[in-house]
């Protein structure tokens, strides 16, 4: 009976998998959400890349994932810290009603930073579809609809509608 049972536990153990999903160097985060935040993070590079003049004596890059379908933000948030650190940015995360309440933003300009954002449409393993901003100023940001895909390499965007620049 005792040799019946461990077998069952081993035959479960094969099919169904003993170790829990867990990313390498990650502990407690799944490898779905580190996924996830890897698509965005992939974008948020994309992004800072674009339109130099937005970054321009930044100190401070804002991140607003108020609107983001992420299922735990904390694997994007080190990403993004560890970014900031390369880059000589402090990390706020926070809405730009939050920044504007602060006092970071005034007139419609963030003169120490900018804000990069996401209103999510759809999130799978697999594909992130989001409208996605770079913003500085209300004559100073950029956006559009961004499809992220999951390849053999990591994730890539795939696809650019509804581009604006402002």
């Amino acid at each position: 009976m005792r040799k019946a049972l461990i077998a069952l536990v081993v035959a479960m153990c094969a099919t169904m998998g003993c170790t829990p999903d867990r990313a390498p160097g990650q502990p407690g985060q799944s490898l779905s959400a580190q996924s996830q935040a890897e698509a965005y993070f992939a974008l948020l590079r994309a992004l800072y890349t674009q339109d130099d003049a937005l970054n321009a004596n930044a100190t401070y890059l804002a991140l607003d994932l108020s609107q983001a379908r992420l299922s735990d933000t904390a694997p994007l948030e080190a990403l993004v810290r560890d970014f900031c650190a390369e880059h000589g940015y402090t990390l706020l995360l926070d809405t730009m009603e939050g920044l504007e309440d602060k006092g970071y933003i005034t007139d419609l300009y963030f003169e120490n930073g900018f804000v990069i954002g996401f209103v999510d449409v759809s999130l799978t393993d697999n594909e992130l579809v989001t409208r996605a901003n770079k913003w500085r100023s209300g004559l100073g940001a950029i956006g559009g609809e961004y499809t992220v895909t999951r390849g053999p390499t990591g994730w890539t965007i795939t696809a650019v509608t509804s581009q604006w620049i402002s």
